[in-house]
């Protein structure tokens, strides 16, 4: 119970220490505290001055309607005429219509009622009061000034003078009042003095209010966005307002336009790597980027360069014939020995089709080579020896590796060899057969010697009685010779 009781005494301690700290701080709105706090809750303090809070309409009014605090009301209405009705007398209260004068920002002043004298009373001769009818006699002499008009008092006629006049010590002419002497008329801002009245009126931005006293402030930008760029936001202030250009667009605020900020000459990307202005919204605010090949580090904040190279993460689109080089900002493709290309086409090299591209032997053959392998391949023509790029003949008939008949004879050849075969012997060479030239007759044997044919040649014999080498052959005389 102890507990409790405490508890309910430091609560009520702390709200009336906080009541009292709110009441302490708040001061009046006041020239001397120009953002104090306005008595009604349906006003605001600017410049020292309590306006009340224009609210704007949403939606927008038709052309019909004037936006009034927040409510869309027609622009015309029927009010009362002013009652203006002198003593003794009665207006005749009639409904009149007004306009909101949108240049002004106000109502129109109502029309005064008609009025007529009360019962037993009639107008005075000048049509500004009533006198009783009865005593008309009494006001028969009297002449009054302008403005004054001639009423009884106590059987007597006496000059009173009109509304906004007060009677000289002449008792006959009126002097104008000068309303604004007391309490500046009890207008709000301006007070103007007029000939038997004043007038109120408000300092540009502000409207007068139906008590023709009261000065509102006018919010410019609750229609049309107070003629500003629809680019621009539109800030009310006390008695006037402010055009400012959005983020994005440049100008006064009655027209703005927008920054290209990605422009060379705008651009704002300046850091290394990240020169890449983007302006998607298309509304004057850049977005830096990393430029082509680099990326973001989201540690750091700083744009590295990517290896479009790196096997595990290949990004390059270099050709299967070609090898890919990574460098700052983005890679190149260079096509493998044995082709040609810009690395992402890569066409194969036929370094056979010209001697300059080639380094065979004159006795040799060049075979292309494409696919993995590339460039080309040097062999040495059958009867030459080496690696194709050097190439020496063989020589068959040395070293045995002719096909010539035994009865042929091998030359060697650049690059081959030829059999010929040996005389006695005919044939191709590679074989030989032997030529009986003693059935061929072509044999060089004496026609008295006999030819005998031997393998790859023939023997010539003289006959018997004759005596020679067998080519040529003489008579042996035996009878000389003793031989007979």
């Amino acid at each position: 119970m102890k507990f409790f009781i405490l508890f309910i005494t430091m609560f009520f301690m702390l709200f009336f220490i906080s009541c009292d700290d709110s009441v302490s701080g708040s001061k009046l709105c006041s020239a001397d505290n120009p953002n104090g706090k306005c008595e009604n809750t349906d006003e605001y303090c600017k410049a020292g001055i309590c306006l009340k809070k224009v609210k704007k309409c949403e939606p927008a009014c038709t052309d019909e309607q004037v936006c009034l605090d927040g409510v869309c009301e027609d622009s015309s209405k029927e009010v009362d005429c002013v009652d203006v009705a002198p003593e003794n007398a009665s207006s005749v209260v009639v409904k009149v219509t007004i306009n909101y004068d949108i240049n002004k920002k106000e109502w129109e002043t109502p029309l005064n009622c008609e009025w007529n004298c009360n019962e037993n009373y009639k107008k005075n001769s000048y049509g500004t009061g009533c006198i009783k009818k009865q005593e008309e006699d009494y006001c028969k002499d009297v002449q009054c000034g302008e403005h004054a008009f001639c009423k009884v008092e106590n059987n007597q006629g006496i000059c009173a003078c009109e509304g906004g006049y007060i009677l000289n010590d002449d008792n006959v002419s009126c002097s104008d009042i000068n309303e604004c002497d007391n309490n500046n008329g009890g207008c709000n801002q301006n007070c103007t003095n007029t000939d038997g009245g004043f007038e109120c009126t408000c300092d540009t931005g502000f409207t007068l209010g139906l008590d023709g006293k009261t000065c509102s402030d006018i919010n410019e930008c609750a229609v049309n966005n107070g003629g500003c760029d629809v680019n621009a936001d539109c800030n009310n202030k006390a008695g006037s307002f402010e055009c400012a250009c959005k983020s994005g667009y440049t100008g006064d605020g009655q027209t703005c336009t927008l920054i290209e900020i990605c422009k060379p000459e705008n651009n704002p990307c300046i850091e290394s790597h990240k020169t890449t202005c983007k302006d998607e919204d298309n509304n004057g605010i850049a977005e830096c980027l990393c430029d082509n090949g680099y990326k973001l580090n989201e540690t750091t904040g700083e744009c590295e360069n990517i290896n479009e190279c790196d096997p595990n993460h290949l990004l390059a689109n270099c050709n299967s014939e070609a090898t890919c080089h990574d460098i700052d900002g983005g890679y190149e493709c260079i096509c493998n020995d044995g082709y040609e290309g810009d690395g992402i086409v890569c066409n194969d090299i036929d370094e056979c089709s010209d001697s300059n591209l080639n380094n065979c032997d004159s006795n040799a053959t060049c075979t292309n080579k494409a696919g993995n392998e590339g460039k080309f391949e040097c062999a040495c023509n059958s009867g030459y020896t080496g690696d194709g790029v050097t190439c020496t003949d063989i020589d068959e008939c040395t070293n045995n590796t002719d096909n010539c008949d035994t009865n042929a004879t091998c030359t060697n050849t650049d690059g081959s060899f030829t059999c010929t075969c040996n005389s006695g012997y005919t044939g191709d060479g590679v074989t030989c057969t032997d030529i009986d030239e003693c059935t061929n007759n072509t044999d060089n044997c004496d026609t008295n010697a006999t030819c005998t044919n031997t393998d790859g040649s023939f023997t010539c014999t003289c006959n018997s009685g004759y005596t020679g080498d067998g080519v040529t052959c003489t008579d042996i005389d035996e009878c000389t010779n003793n031989t007979d």
